[in-house]
């Protein structure tokens, strides 16, 4: 899977999570209360999502506050996988 690949799966389901179009999420994009108010159940499910789409194995001990704070942190995160 390549990089533009693995970043549509992950805008994918962060706006499927969120509830809204792709086309509103950008790098910067805030997943938690200040942005899309993504909870920690929803984050949850985002992460679940994107380990079934892309068989990552996400390791939620290794994530950190900055790997969750926003869409690009999360590509980054998983691109790092």
């Amino acid at each position: 899977m390549d990089d533009t690949q693995l970043k549509d799966i992950i805008l994918n389901a962060v706006a499927k999570a969120a509830k809204v179009n792709t086309d509103q999420l950008n790098d910067s994009t805030k997943l938690g209360a200040s942005g899309l108010g993504l909870d920690s159940i929803a984050t949850l499910e985002l992460l679940l999502t994107i380990e079934a789409e892309t068989d990552v194995r996400l390791r939620t001990e290794s994530l950190t506050g900055d790997d969750l704070a926003t869409v690009g942190g999360l590509v980054q995160f998983i691109r790092s996988l």
